[in-house]
């Protein structure tokens, strides 16, 4: 509808970036951005129809998914919406003023709350303790694994299309501005970090738990056996731990790449860590035992260090 009543007095191209004062010193081609916006929240659309038609989805990564499908699309059509509208009202890219209409993309960002409250809560995922796995005195364990998530690749890819969707054409029309350049590097960047986490290898040994990523080989994670304080198998769902992806909150983190098992790793300090796996009790019981045997050595070597003295 915007399209339909703004474009014939947009000209080519639409004010895009403004100074502190509000003056207007950056534009952008307006019919890639229009595209850009119509995709993002055309795509919003249909993953949000995917989640409340398909009956396996967990409902509490339903709820959580609606925050992220009405704030992303509607910041997306902000983006257009706001430059769009200021031009086509001014009557030219130059006098477009910002003044108060930049406060729109924060009430975007906020306008997610509205489809988190509309779905229904459910009850908190049960935990337990993951079953101990018996070693002999000479015997060491060790668990390897490498965990995806097609979420990921989709997301990237997509972030990758509209990159090249709104950053190509402007710069084929020689369009190098800061503006331009900025927002090519942080949807690169935005690919690089999805792709990072897209892949992860899960090791559990006498180091402890590591998480490294298959892609940079970065590790993600490392918790040492003697800060091990507890292990729990549970279901985990992104809406209890931020979204998909690695998060950080207060106090938590997570590698969360799906909907179900994962195990919880608490340590010594209070902190926890959640990881994502479709057969967490093996590695879960691996590491209860192995931090077991870590602290009972620990233990052991105080106590002859007490004796000695």
């Amino acid at each position: 509808m915007s399209w339909m009543l703004w474009h014939a007095g947009l000209h080519e191209r639409v004010a895009f970036h403004w100074t502190g004062n509000g003056r207007v010193d950056g534009t952008i081609l307006a019919e890639p951005l229009f595209a850009m916006a119509m995709t993002g929240t055309a795509l919003g659309l249909a993953i949000g129809v995917i989640l409340l038609l398909v009956p396996r989805i967990d409902p509490k990564t339903r709820r959580g998914s609606m925050f992220w499908l009405g704030s992303i699309p509607a910041f997306v059509a902000a983006m257009w919406l706001v430059p769009a509208g200021l031009t086509y009202h001014a009557g030219s890219r130059e006098g477009a003023r910002l003044e108060g209409w930049g406060a729109t993309f924060f009430l975007a960002l906020l306008y997610g709350i509205v489809p988190y409250l509309l779905m229904p809560k459910t009850e908190p995922a049960s935990t337990r303790t993951p079953r101990t796995i018996t070693l002999k005195p000479t015997e060491v364990g060790a668990w390897s694994a490498t965990v995806s998530t097609g979420l990921l690749y989709v997301v990237a890819l997509a972030v990758a299309g509209l990159a090249v969707g709104v950053n190509v054409p402007a710069l084929a029309a020689g369009d190098f501005s800061a503006v331009s350049i900025l927002g090519l590097a942080v949807m690169v960047l935005a690919v690089v970090a999805l792709l990072s986490f897209a892949s992860l290898r899960v090791t559990v040994d006498w180091r402890g738990l590591r998480v490294v990523s298959l892609l940079t080989r970065v590790p993600v994670k490392r918790i040492p056996l003697d800060r091990v304080r507890d292990v729990e198998v549970t279901d985990l769902h992104p809406a209890e731990w931020g979204g998909w992806g690695y998060r950080v909150m207060s106090g938590r983190t997570a590698v969360i790449l799906r909907s179900g098992p994962g195990m919880v790793v608490t340590t010594r300090d209070g902190k926890q860590f959640a990881l994502s796996l479709r057969n967490p009790e093996t590695p879960a019981g691996l590491l209860h035992t192995l931090a077991g045997v870590a602290s009972r050595t620990q233990t052991s070597g105080h106590r002859r260090d007490r004796e000695k003295c």
